[in-house]
């Protein structure tokens, strides 16, 4: 399926875990030391406002090109011509020295980790940890779902502990989980204390659902009681297939916000972007809900109130139910990344995708 992207907002600068500034930008997407000035669309969100903005910026050290391509020999080949926002066009090619994490620019994707390189997975995924150009991605935790829950993702720990009602099936890619009951099938731990170091973050899975389950609940870190800090999507009390995404911060933040979910039956896509600056009072953003590629929900911050306090609970939870519900999702490559991207960019590293006219085609 092919998705456009009229109303991705901004891209903030962003860092990878090794502290190199790789990708780096407002409202543009780069790869390989390119320097770009982008201006943003407009379009609605949840809602129906709309959210314009501009800025210029350069960016510095190894990273993907701004056309996602597959990569050949020396990191990724050019891509195509991207266009990252309406009327805004950025374009890059990746040299043999910029675009390659190696000193000699050739040995990256051998499946070695050569000189100069802080990884080397052998292929050109960049959604998984290291990215084309053999440099560690900004994945925090990443869960495949192949046989357990165990953390592949950059950062150590954080292994998910799987609950009575959890098993392995058949997945999107590979194996996935199954959740049943009415108890949590995946504790995330201290998933508080990561989200709070890296306060800009993208959470991406994908999920299938043979039927609506009244109060079933997907992903949540937010309290059931007040103060109710954190945030949660789940279906509601009724049989309609609507997916609710809550959220409340500091000084009595808090809204929700429900999107249409009409796709019984088949695997998609949900991501959750956040793109704070830190965790104290207006230092928050909107939180925007992301379904197979399209911005569907925006819990509106004017004040920028950090939804990530000290509050929340201290472990995130998958599947999930409450008010004697039961829970029937699957899940797949449940992803959490400290960093938030523009259109390009995030089609390729959280959706999977190939970027190409404006548009992202997921897998």
């Amino acid at each position: 399926m092919t998705r456009s992207f009229p109303s991705l907002p901004f891209l903030l600068p962003l860092a990878f875990l090794s502290g190199t500034g790789c990708f780096e930008g407002v409202e543009n997407d780069t790869f390989g030391g390119q320097t770009s000035t982008g201006t943003s669309g407009s379009g609605g969100t949840a809602g129906g406002s709309s959210t314009t903005s501009s800025a210029t910026t350069t960016t510095s050290g190894p990273g993907p090109t701004s056309g996602p391509g597959p990569t050949s020999g020396p990191g990724p080949t050019s891509g195509p011509t991207t266009t990252t926002g309406p009327g805004t066009t950025d374009t890059g090619t990746a040299g043999s020295s910029t675009g390659g994490g190696t000193t000699g620019g050739d040995l990256c994707g051998n499946g070695t980790v050569d000189p100069g390189e802080e990884c080397d997975d052998g292929n050109d995924d960049a959604s998984d940890a290291c990215l084309p150009n053999c440099v560690l991605s900004d994945l925090l935790v990443w869960y495949d779902f192949d046989s357990d829950a165990m953390n592949r993702g950059n950062v150590a720990g954080y292994d998910g502990t799987l609950g009575p009602g959890a098993s392995m099936t058949a997945g999107k890619f590979g194996g996935a989980l199954q959740c049943s009951g009415s108890m949590p099938n995946v504790v995330i731990p201290d998933l508080r204390g990561l989200l709070m170091q890296y306060p800009r973050f993208t959470i991406g899975m994908w999920i299938y659902e043979d039927a609506v389950a009244p109060w079933a609940y997907l992903l949540s870190i937010r309290g059931t009681m007040d103060p109710n800090q954190g945030f949660e999507t789940y279906h509601g009390g009724t049989m309609d297939a609507s997916f609710f995404t809550c959220g409340g911060g500091t000084n009595g933040f808090s809204s929700c916000e429900p999107f249409d979910y009409a796709g019984i039956g088949s695997w998609h896509h949900l991501a959750w972007r956040y793109d704070a600056t830190g965790t104290n009072s207006g230092e928050g953003a909107d939180l925007q809900v992301f379904f197979d590629g399209d911005l569907v929900a925006a819990i509106s911050n004017p004040d920028k109130e950090s939804i990530l306090t000290d509050q929340m609970p201290e472990d995130g939870v998958l599947c999930d139910a409450r008010f004697n519900g039961t829970v029937n999702y699957r899940i797949d490559e449940f992803k959490v990344w400290g960093a938030t991207y523009g259109p390009a960019l995030q089609c390729w590293i959280v959706f999977g995708g190939t970027w190409e006219n404006n548009a992202c085609t997921l897998p």
